[in-house]
């Protein structure tokens, strides 16, 4: 990926670095080239402002945004700065977007994935916990069909798992190749798994808060 400066600092989540840089910045630059510099597209089409969310950093995060940096730019695969907390778990990211500049929880990116879905496939805990506590739909499809769920799968992250089946997940929805939860399982990491023995006895599903409605987790390529 072709990083500005800003943006490596900003990535490696360097705190002295980035106070130093902004200071560089604001001496090279007046407002408006700042400013531009700042919303600077790498060839993902990230922003600093998305790898700030990723890292969850408020002190880059509020800079960024006084300086001009904005929140509404997507990246060339449709995600926005709650997509990348999402995958940073970063839930205090999610907060503050959410709360501040009231971007939806249920944002899609190009292919239909929600920060749920992001969270899932980067097993990030915080983020999922921190989402689900605020959904109520947590069985939304992306474009490929695929459900949190579908996609926390493919993860064998067991803790995901039993969170949305706690949450009253619907392990019946179909994906687009016409596989639900059980049969997922069993296919990807088969009948003895840990995975198929939670998913098929539904031990960890009794307590259904939602009963929402209803190719591969390479859907949500990740940008990094």
């Amino acid at each position: 990926i072709n990083l500005t400066i800003l943006e490596q600092v900003v990535l490696n989540n360097n705190t002295p670095s980035f106070d130093e840089a902004i200071e560089v910045l604001r001496k090279k630059f007046d407002p408006t080239k700042l400013k531009t510099y700042i919303n600077i597209q790498d060839n993902e089409g990230n922003t600093c402002l998305h790898y700030s969310a990723y890292r969850g950093n408020l002190h880059f995060t509020g800079i960024l945004l006084s300086l001009g940096a904005d929140p509404n730019i997507n990246s060339n695969q449709g995600l926005n700065v709650i997509h990348f907390a999402a995958q940073g778990d970063s839930p205090n990211m999610i907060l503050y977007y959410k709360e501040k500049f009231g971007m939806s929880i249920y944002q899609n990116d190009y292919n239909g994935c929600i920060p749920l879905h992001w969270a899932c496939y980067t097993c990030s805990e915080n983020s999922v916990n921190y989402l689900l506590s605020l959904m109520s739909d947590i069985n939304y499809q992306n474009k490929e069909g695929q459900t949190a769920m579908h996609i926390a799968i493919h993860t064998e992250r067991i803790r995901i798992i039993k969170k949305l089946l706690q949450k009253g997940c619907d392990l019946e929805i179909k994906n687009n190749e016409g596989k639900n939860a059980y049969v997922l399982a069993q296919e990807l990491t088969g009948n003895s798994s840990k995975v198929s023995t939670v998913i098929l006895s539904q031990k960890y599903a009794k307590n259904c808060f939602y009963g929402g409605k209803g190719k591969h987790v390479n859907c949500c390529t990740s940008p990094l």
